[in-house]
Parts: C-alpha cells; structure tokens; sequence
C-alpha cells in the first residue's frame, strides 16, 4: 500500500539480492528518494541495508514503509515561489505558464529529484513549500558552472576560490574533490544525453558479461543500432568506440577510485544504482552483473576501461604494500592483483611507476587513524586479533592482514609510514625517517610515538632539535 493507492508490483530476487538493491528497485518504482523507504524486519526497524535476502528465515517478513518527505536537501528557492507553493491554484497557473515552466527547467537541472515528479502538479508544491527561502539578492548572485569547470579539479578548485557563495548555495561539504562529487550529482548527472555505446563498450570488455548483456530485453535496441548501420560483428564494433568525454568523465570523476577495490566496488552497486543506470544508458549491464552473481565481472570490465583511459587509482592494501619493495612484488602475485594487472594492461613494475606520485586520500587516511590504535603496540595487537571487518573493508583485502598475522608490529610500522605520506613519492624520505623514529625511540626510550613522529618532521630530521624539544 502506498498513500492510500493498493499497488502490486512483481519482481523476482535472488538469495544474494540486498536489502539496498529492493529498496532501490521501490525508489525507482514509486518515485521515492531512498532515504524515505524505512526498513523492518519481522516488526523490528533495522538500518543495515547490506543484508542478503538468503540470510532471512522463512519465518522472517520484510517490511519496506514507504514515507512520502517532500524536502529535498540543500534546495533553495526565492519569497516569490515559497509564497506561490502556499497556494494550490495559484501555484498551477503559475507551473502551467512559460516563466514556470522555464523555472521548473531551471531548479531541476539544480536539484535532479525534481525531474521525477515534474508531471505531478501537487507533489512539485509541496517540494518548494518545503524548501529553504533565500532572499532575491541571492539569486542574482547564483554561479554559472559548465561541465569543463567540474570534471577538471584545477578548474573547479579556481571557481572555489573566485565564487565562495557557490558553497553555501550548494550545500557544499568536505574536501574540494568530495565538493567536486556533490557538484556533479546536484547540476550534472541529469544533463548528460546517455546511450548504450557506453555500456556496449563496457561490456565488451568481458567474455562472461558480453554473453549476460546480450541475454539483456535492452539488448534488442543494440540489435537494431547494429542493424541500421550495418554492423557485421557488434562486440567488435563495440571494442572500438570513442566513447564521449562528458559521459566517460562524469564516470571518473564520480566512480573512477571505487572501481579498484573489490568492497568498495560492491558498495557502490549497492548504493549509486540509479545514477549508474543512467551513465551507463540503461540497467541492461546491472541487471546482467546480479544475474551472473559475479560483480568481479563487470569490475574487471571498468578497469580495461579506465587503464585504457589512463585513469588509474589504487586501493589503501596496495599504497601500503608500495612503502616495501619485496612486500609489493608478493602482493602484485595474489590472484586479485593478477586480474588488476590483466585488466589494467600492466606489469608489477609499470603498475608501481604509475603508482609513483600517487596522492593519498585524506579522508581514508583519517578513517585509519580513527579505527586502528596504530599508536599503541599493544592496543593494536589485540584489535587486530579480532580481525574486524570494517578494517579489512578499509584496507579493501585481507592480505596485509593474514601475511602479519604473527607479526603485528611490521604491519602497525607499515600504516604508521602510510599515515605520514602525503603521496607515495615520499616512500624513500618515509623510510629514512622511519629509521631515525626508530633509532630515537630506542635511545631515549620515547613511549609517545605521535609525538616523536610530528618532531622529526617539525625538525626535518634535525636529531638534536628533535631531543631538545623532547626533553622540554
């Protein structure tokens, strides 16, 4: 039941399906944003979306509520039209007008959620009755921001710099990339003319998934495209296509670093299903990846396609492993850092100079600091007893922690080395520095690590300035 209207939808699930992966098929079937579908389970609400339905009893009902909230986040609209939404009548002939219809124009392309309710009159009042006011003046101070200015970081980082009141007016947060992101979503996304000749390309990058994509009812229009422009063979077509910037960039910049970890990967099918549909064309290559219950398939064909891009990233496993040169040739021969190799086109070598000059991610770096006890020896041996997850998801694997099961200390030096790095160009300074902590540490028998690690770089490595100040 959904206000007050019964529906019956049917849709089959596989045991591996997710929570999420239901909630966002009722998001996309009811035109709810996903943060209005409340979950229960056998009466009890629960917020763990990443449950599979095979963990479920027989006995277990899974209940979706599904609230209807008309506040967009970060919306903002002018007196005139939040006086306008207090009236019904009012509000239509204004909407049935070309001023409104150009200014529904205008605040869908600002806030995409409204693009799906643009035919429904009574549910568009309510979203601007329960958006945030902003007086006139702000208006005309309103940014225009082209597509150039967000995919490039240097670009967007000067519009920053030049039009600060772009931040408030967005509902910025974060970094400057993580800014870079919400931009996109909030004024992009919805304006990219999508086709299939991405997810054709995509696709074509793998036996498995070609096979599952042309199982696909989307697949009849691939069919048809083949058809009007005489295309003998249409995976090999689909190999050679340029594929458009804005469409390949939008790719990158939103999803391009969470395609090389295998849990970050699944997070993000999980929780970005939507806007990947629409990149991609269709849910043709989504719905191909749940059916081959495989999502290292499709992850193996983004990779090919990135590296043959030259967009490259790293998971926090791999930068680790980069600070040693003997732990990076063992980890380059797991079986995951094989497919990555393939995919990627590369050997361990070529692999570790693209590597070379790698920024680290300051969030993720924090996220380490604020989840391992790496500055207590003891502390951190028993934390990594417990083998937490939420560590082993960060580290996106399990080798670090499996090969320094029995020797903790080399693995708790090694995220220390990592949590001073600015970029993997610093490994040889990290590493002769690390020597001089470790000299100083023993000598004068120093117990607060941060601190003797934030003098040594205070001091540039200056021994006697780094034991005054210790002393002092």
């Amino acid at each position: 039941k959904y206000e007050d209207e019964k529906l019956e939808v049917i849709r089959k699930f596989s045991g591996l399906t997710t929570i999420s992966t239901i909630c966002q098929f009722c998001s996309r079937q009811f035109n709810l944003l996903d943060e209005n579908i409340h979950i229960y389970v056998s009466g009890q609400h629960i917020e763990n979306r990443a449950i599979q339905l095979e963990h479920l009893t027989k006995k277990d009902e899974l209940t979706l509520d599904l609230v209807t909230c008309y506040k967009i986040p970060g919306m903002m609209v002018n007196q005139q039209l939040k006086q306008l939404a207090q009236s019904k009548i009012e509000f239509e002939d204004y909407i049935k007008s070309q001023q409104g219809q150009n200014m529904i124009k205008k605040y869908s392309n600002l806030y995409p959620e409204i693009k799906k309710f643009t035919d429904d009159m009574e549910k568009l009042r309510k979203m601007f009755l329960a958006a945030h006011e902003f007086k006139d003046d702000e208006d005309e101070q309103r940014v225009g921001i082209t597509a150039q200015m967000l995919f490039d970081k240097e670009k967007f980082e000067q519009l920053l710099m030049k039009h600060p009141q772009v931040i408030q007016q967005l509902q910025l947060t974060g970094s400057v990339e993580e800014m870079q992101e919400q931009c996109l979503d909030k004024l992009f996304l919805d304006k990219i003319e999508t086709n299939f000749e991405l997810e054709m390309k995509i696709a074509s990058n793998d036996d498995f998934l070609w096979d599952q994509y042309m199982s696909q009812p989307e697949f009849s229009k691939v069919v048809e495209y083949a058809q009007r422009l005489k295309i003998d063979n249409i995976r090999e077509y689909a190999q050679k296509i340029n594929i458009a910037q804005d469409q390949l960039g939008l790719f990158r910049v939103l999803f391009g670093s969470k395609i090389w970890g295998q849990y970050r990967f699944v997070k993000m099918l999980n929780d970005y299903y939507d806007r990947l549909a629409r990149i991609f064309g269709s849910e043709a290559l989504l719905n191909a990846t749940e059916e081959l219950q495989n999502p290292e398939r499709l992850r193996y064909a983004l990779m090919k396609l990135m590296s043959s891009e030259s967009v490259q990233s790293a998971t926090l496993e791999a930068v680790i492993c980069f600070i040693d040169s003997d732990l990076w040739e063992e980890y380059c021969q797991t079986e995951k850092m094989k497919i990555q190799l393939e995919a990627s086109q590369k050997t361990a070598s070529t692999y570790k100079e693209m590597l070379n000059g790698h920024q680290i991610d300051s969030q993720i770096r924090q996220s380490l600091v604020n989840m391992a006890p790496i500055y207590n020896q003891q502390q951190f041996e028993e934390y990594l007893k417990k083998r937490d997850q939420q560590f082993v998801e960060l580290l996106e694997g399990k080798f670090l922690v499996q090969k320094y099961e029995s020797e903790p200390e080399k693995l708790r030096i090694l995220l220390l080395k990592y949590t001073m790095m600015n970029n993997s160009g610093e490994v040889e300074m990290i590493n002769r520095r690390f020597k001089l902590f470790e000299e100083i540490k023993e000598e004068n028998g120093v117990e607060n690590e941060k601190l003797l690690l934030n003098l040594i770089w205070k001091h540039d490595s200056d021994v006697d300035a780094i034991v005054s100040e210790l002393y002092e």
